[in-house]
């Protein structure tokens, strides 16, 4: 028995996306981001939203984001329980531990 260690998943649908994006030359901050952005943000009833490259980077982001924020009654303090869990990424612990 032989079991393929990966295979794609990408339709005609995406590759056509992937292939507007070389195209573009912007491989970053381009404009389907900043229209998924807006969209998002007016999807969650929010001013702002911002696309990350991975969820690791949003992750050290948004604890960032609790660590700095002016608003006392949110702000994450050291020393504060913080609730995650048992097994996952070494990035979802090591922003918490960083701030």
């Amino acid at each position: 028995m032989e079991y393929k260690l990966a295979s794609s998943t990408w339709d005609s649908k995406e590759i056509e996306a992937i292939h507007a994006v070389i195209e573009s030359d912007m491989y970053s901050m381009g404009k389907k981001v900043e229209n998924y952005e807006a969209n998002f943000a007016n999807y969650i009833g929010s001013d702002f939203t911002i696309m990350t490259s991975s969820g690791s980077t949003a992750n050290l982001l948004m604890i960032a984001a609790m660590f700095f924020t002016k608003d006392e009654s949110r702000r994450l303090k050291r020393g504060d329980e913080v609730i995650v869990p048992a097994v996952s990424w070494s990035t979802t612990y090591f922003p918490l531990q960083q701030y």
